[in-house]
């Protein structure tokens, strides 16, 4: 199967205080991820997709820029449909980084862009405690 890894990165305008998704400073800036199939580490692929123009160099590493967090978010899932992953993971991805990405689409009254293997299915949301 291919496997990717994913991890995002967030500005917390509060030094004080846990980043929060609701609050329109606490930006979502990097969303990174590393393919590979099971067992076969000469075919994996890292992504970095960041907003802002830092003009990023990183060696075998793919770098997508984008100018606000909804493009980079559009353009995350666009990059899921693209490399057709078959099992995604991350560290506390389900409790913490996907319920991030979903609040901050929904604060902007935006879906889940579509990134099913199946054509004409759309991303669902489902709640996970």
């Amino acid at each position: 199967p291919l496997i990717v890894y994913m991890d995002i990165e967030m500005y917390s305008s509060n030094t004080n205080a846990m980043l929060d998704p609701c609050i329109e400073k606490d930006k979502l800036f990097v969303i990174s991820n590393i393919s590979q199939r099971y067992l076969m580490p000469d075919t994996s692929r890292k992504y970095i997709l960041y907003t802002g123009q830092c003009g990023i160099d990183v060696n075998e590493t793919n770098i997508r820029a984008f100018l606000t967090e909804k493009d980079l978010i559009e353009a995350y899932f666009f990059l899921i449909k693209e490399i057709n992953l078959d099992v995604i993971i991350g560290y506390n991805i389900f409790i913490f980084d996907f319920k991030y990405i979903d609040t901050r689409l929904r604060r902007k009254l935006i879906n889940l862009p579509s990134c099913s293997k199946k054509q004409g299915i759309d991303t669902e949301r489902i709640n996970i405690n």
